[in-house]
């Protein structure tokens, strides 16, 4: 795929999935999409034409402001185990994250766009622009409300 994709081929013998990795990018060579292709039959490698409910792919999507920096990332949903009729339904929903930067272009925090709550938040710097600390989403509390706990990084100089 010369139009600015790239494919990747691989499996996992010992629980029969085979999968192939497709990439998108742009002019200036940052992936803005992985399309990710699964194949799960019991019989692999001795592959037969007929999948018993278990080929569907996956895709990622990326976005970029004007300097390159990573804005979002989109993942894809899941599958879900329906046991009568012996095959994945694709039910759920993929998350959106959203990158967001402090005044000196640093990551600053990553909120996760279908519940608003920063999954990290209040990134902090050292002078040599180290990473001296940052909130980390806990979980909500009764009232629903975020939980953080903080991670401090310490610098020998």
């Amino acid at each position: 795929m010369r139009n600015g994709s790239t494919c990747k081929n691989g499996s996992n013998q010992t629980v029969g999935y085979r999968f192939t990795e497709f990439y998108r990018y742009t002019q200036a060579g940052l992936i803005t999409g992985k399309r990710v292709y699964f194949i799960s039959d019991t019989t692999w490698p001795t592959y037969s034409a007929t999948i018993p409910g278990g080929a569907f792919q996956r895709e990622l999507t990326y976005n970029y402001n004007s300097l390159g920096q990573q804005t979002s990332v989109t993942y894809p949903g899941g599958l879900i185990w329906n046991s009568q009729t012996q095959s994945y339904d694709n039910v759920a929903t993929g998350r959106s994250y959203t990158h967001q930067y402090d005044s000196m272009l640093r990551p600053l925090s990553l909120v996760d766009s279908s519940s608003s709550h920063a999954r990290i938040s209040n990134a902090t710097y050292g002078v040599a622009d180290q990473l001296t600390g940052l909130q980390n989403f806990a979980g909500l509390d009764s009232g629903s409300q975020p939980n953080y706990y903080q991670e401090t990084r310490n610098y020998n100089g």
